[in-house]
């Protein structure tokens, strides 16, 4: 069963986080980077809907990339929240950095309060494909949990 936070953090990212990102936006290509916010973007569609603080996230993490403009950003929302053989073809992709990849796409799934079910299973999918093991992923699950709380 997944664990479920309640209340949102619905501000910034923490800077371990943020710092994260810009580490994982200068290793990547262009492609990958994009390929990553793809797989953001699945993440916070997977319960059907993408939330207004999901949408903030994702454009903050798209800032960081570049080369992602608004109207982009919005066609791969769309279509992440519409179509489910775009969510299997996204995790193929982020096997560069795995661990800092699922810390990217946990901080946008806290975004919006909570981890539900769906989107725990998701993750739990993802690491299970990228060989992070489970010790790895509850670490991450827990880092991520604790991140919101402290933000409060």
């Amino acid at each position: 069963k997944s664990p479920v936070m309640q209340p949102s953090i619905y501000g910034k990212l923490p800077n371990h986080l943020r710092a994260m990102q810009l580490g994982i936006a200068m290793r990547m290509t262009p492609t990958q980077q994009v390929e990553l916010l793809r797989a953001c973007c699945c993440i916070a569609a997977a319960d059907g809907e993408t939330s207004d603080e999901e949408v903030e996230l994702l454009k903050k993490i798209a800032r960081r990339f570049g080369g992602v403009g608004r109207a982009s950003l919005e066609a791969m929302i769309s279509r992440a929240e519409s179509d489910p053989e775009f969510h299997r073809q996204q995790f193929d992709i982020l096997r560069a950095s795995p661990l800092e990849c699922l810390d990217v796409l946990l901080q946008i799934t806290v975004a919006n309060g909570q981890i539900k079910e769906n989107e725990f299973e998701i993750l739990k999918s993802l690491a299970g494909k990228l060989a992070i093991s489970e010790d790895d992923f509850q670490q991450r699950v827990q880092a991520a949990m604790q991140s919101t709380r402290d933000a409060d």
